[in-house]
Formats: C-alpha cells, structure tokens, sequence
C-alpha cells in the first residue's frame, strides 16, 4: 500500500502522526535559542601572554618564540601569526577548517601549560580565548554617579553588581571597563636605605615574610584540637609602617624609618563616560549557544530589581540591548514569511477560483513549517535569519505541489470518480512527479549546507532548513491526510 493510500484509507492514523509531528516541532520552537545570525564559531585560538617591563625583542625571544614551538606542534595548526610588543605577546593560531573550536582552545591551553616552568616567574599567566561571533555582548550597561568617586563606584560593582549578574542563568562573560583598581604603593627612599645598609630586594622579602596568612598545624590536648595559623594579612596601610625590616646594633629599622605606604590607584588602562561624565562601563555576554534574547531579559529584570538597592547618587544606565535589535531582525523575518504566505494564498485563490479547494492548499504552510522546527532542534539550528530566510523560500515550494495535487484530484473527480476513488488515483498519479521535484530541490540545496569555510558556516542553517520542510511537503499536498476531504470539496465546487 502506498503512502497516499495509507493516508486516504487511514485518516485518523495519518492525521494523527502529522498532528504530533506539528505539536512536536511548536514545542521544541520554544525550545530554540535565538540569534541574529547562525553560530560561525571558527577554528581561531588567540594568546595573550603580559611581560611587564620586557623590551620586544626579550618578549619575542624568552617568550613568543617558545609558545609558537610549542603551540606548532599542536593537530590540524594551519597557520601562526605573532607579535611582540613592549611588555606583551599575542599569538593567533589558525587550525585546519572543521577542528572543533572548543577542541582546539584546550589542545592550545595544553601545550602552553606543559612549557609554563620555561617562562620567567614574572612572565603573567597567558589568556587563551576563541574567535565567536556570538560572544558579542547582549547588554551594555553604564553606572554613573554625581556624589561618588570612580573608585566607591567600583566597590559596588565588584561587591554586589557583577556577582547578582553573573548569578543569571544563561549569562557568560562580565566585562568591566573605566574602573579604578586599588593599589598600595610601597615608596622606599634610595638614601635612607643605603645609610642603614639595606637594599630593595631586602626590603621586600621581609615584607613579604611578614605579610602572609599560613597554617602552621594543630595543637591537641586531651579535651580538644585547635588549628593554628599565622593570621599575618594587613588589613590597614598604616600597618606597614610598623613592620621591622631589619637591624641596626640590634636596633630594629621600622618600615616608615626608610619608606612610605600610599593607598592609591593602579594606573588607568581604560575610560568609559556616559553623557559626558566619567563612568565605569559593564559588558554582558551570554554563554556559547545560550539564547541572547533570553539572557537580555533576565538581565534586565535583574537590572530593576538592583536600581532599587543602588547607594544613594548612583543611577544604572541600559546602554545596548541587541537583544532588541535581534528580536527587531527576527519579527522582521516573521512578518515577510507571513506576507509571503498570504500572497502565496492569494494567487492560488486567483488562479483556482475555489475558496475550499484554497484553505487546503493554504493547510500545506504552517503544517510543514511547524514540523519544520522539530527537525531543526534535533540538528542543534537556531531561530536566525538565515534559518527563517530558508523557511520563507520554502512557502513557493510547499504549495505549488499542493496546487498540481488539487488539479489532478479535480480531474478525476470530473471523470466519475466517487471522492475516495478520486484522491487516491489523483495523488498516486503525480507522486513521482511530486517526490522528483522534491528530491530536485534537496539535490539544490544540501550542498549548500556542506560548503566549507565562513560562507558555508553562514549558509548551512540557510540550506539545511529548506530540506525537512521540502521533505514535509510530501506528507502534505494539499495535506494528504485531508486528501480525501479536497476530493469531497473538488466534488462539490
């Protein structure tokens, strides 16, 4: 029995298999991240590596030359880039097209950690990070204040804001721009150190001795055990001027007798200024393959919970939100499938004259598109333009089979046939025709969801969506399960 038989002489079983097919892919919609544009994550690692006060030429020998070494030998390294500035390496390696991102980061991360004893003490630890495009930030905030320094701003960010943010669920990386970071300047005059005979390097071990927090075991007793350390933290910068650097005929050297503590700021490496006022910028991404719309509005419900619990004289500032300019995008790509499938109707209405033989062939849109999204979560797709682009191009390709399918069903309705009689010979006559234009299209179209490089990145989506709804249409001209219902209706017209 073939399939249009088993659809016209089971309508129930038919109708209802579709029925679940169009429940399963409205539920897995919802399901879907949303995003501008289709994941393009490529295979690009970028390293950098800070060496704070090296010349170039010491970066270039002692450190990015021994990282390319032995980044180099890492699988499927295509390509290496460096250079080496005052006090800072970047290395970008470039891998063969179709290593995993994700995989080529941690083999980058593992060869670097097996050579970290041969870089210098001084040399910081490297930041390996992944080219993704949709690691761009969702939300951009700015925390501004007319009775507050840049520095109180600071400690609200980084005590109470930054740790609520990164408590929502979907978000990554919090990126804080323009703060000023404290710093304890530890200032020793050269003249005072050589009349007592002391050297900087000395200077500083002590300080370091005395300024530490370390177990130093346990004491048991019969009755209990104590643990024991050496609560050794300053907590006041006043704290180092009493700290004992060494001796003098066994007169002990006071720090302040040598030096001076100062309670400063690091110096800026970067601004940020909303409206003109100086202000400390907050950048929100989500994490990879969360929904940026999803993420976007819980930030911002959190965002009017905290302007509520800000000090007085702060005000929190939403900067960007493209996660409205993604919805802007989405629902613009909605409504143009929504016109096309309204135009689409209509011509058929025209050309048919028949408003029943219409509604069936209208059936065929939302039926396959629906069922469309199932298919698309199992293949891990997004709802994104180009996605709903190649939707919006199946519409012409899901009712012109639903047409033909119409036509044929009218004919032989026209040549006697009882309703029953009529859609199965209708529908089995042309269901070569039907699959041969179908498997036409898929032959168009699924090699532009296996090109290689970015342009194929951006297009898979574009490609592969077109397919399963191309597919659906052959459960669905003029919705088989109804087939015998557009006999009855061509009957009557």
């Amino acid at each position: 029995m073939s399939l249009p038989e088993i659809s016209i002489k089971r309508p129930v079983f038919a109708t209802v298999v579709l029925a679940a097919l169009i429940l399963m892919g409205i539920i897995n919609y919802g399901k879907m991240n949303v995003d501008e544009m289709p994941d393009t994550s490529l295979p690009y690692v970028s390293v950098s590596i800070t060496y704070e006060g090296a010349q170039p030429d010491q970066v270039d020998a002692q450190v990015t030359q021994k990282v390319e070494e032995a980044v180099g030998e890492a699988r499927g390294v295509k390509h290496i880039e460096s250079t080496s500035r005052e006090g800072e390496a970047e290395i970008n390696v470039e891998f063969n097209f179709g290593v995993n991102p994700a995989e080529a980061a941690q083999e980058v991360r593992d060869k670097i950690s097996a050579i970290r004893g041969e870089l210098s003490d001084t040399v910081k630890e490297p930041v390996i990070s992944r080219f993704d495009m949709n690691a761009q930030p969702v939300v951009s905030l700015a925390i501004t204040s007319d009775t507050a320094s840049l520095r109180e701003i600071r400690i609200f960010v980084d005590d109470v804001l930054k740790p609520r943010l990164q408590k929502i669920n979907g978000v990554g990386q919090v990126t804080i721009s323009g703060r000023q970071e404290r710093e304890i300047q530890l200032q020793l005059d050269q003249e005072k150190l050589n009349t007592f005979g002391l050297t900087p390097a000395a200077v500083a071990q002590q300080l370091r001795l005395v300024n530490q927090d370390v177990p130093a075991g346990k004491i048991k007793t019969d009755a209990q055990q104590l643990s024991v350390r050496t609560a050794g933290n300053f907590t006041a910068v006043q704290q180092f001027d009493s700290v004992i650097i060494g001796t003098r005929d066994n007169v002990p050297i006071y720090f302040w007798q040598v030096g001076e503590a100062k309670d400063t700021i690091k110096d800026i490496t970067s601004t940020a200024r909303y409206d003109g006022h100086p202000a400390i910028g907050i950048a929100i991404g989500k994490q990879s393959g969360g929904n940026a719309v999803k993420v976007a509005t819980a930030v911002k419900q959190e965002l009017e919970q905290l302007k509520g619990e800000l000090p007085a004289g702060m005000e929190l500032q939403l900067v960007r939100d493209d996660a409205a300019r993604v919805s802007e995008s989405i629902a613009e790509v909605w409504f143009d499938l929504i016109i096309g499938s309204i135009f689409a109707v209509a011509i058929v209405f025209w050309f048919l004259g028949d408003w029943r033989s219409t509604v069936i062939s209208a059936l065929a849109i939302p039926a396959s598109i629906a069922s469309t999204f199932l298919f698309m979560k199992l293949a891990g797709f997004s709802i994104n333009s180009m996605s709903l682009l190649g939707l919006s191009l199946s519409v012409g390709l899901l009712i012109d089979d639903a047409i033909v399918v119409i036509e044929n069903i009218i004919r032989h309705r026209q040549m006697g046939k009882d309703a029953r009689q009529a859609a199965v010979d209708g529908t089995k006559e042309i269901a070569l025709a039907v699959m041969a234009t179908t498997f036409t299209v898929a032959a168009v179209f699924l090699p532009v969801g296996f090109m290689s490089g970015v342009d194929g990145q951006m297009f898979k989506e574009f490609g592969l969506s077109i397919l399963p709804s191309s597919a659906c249409r052959l459960a669905y001209p003029a919705g088989r399960p109804w087939s015998r219902l557009a006999a009855y209706a061509c009957g009557q017209s």
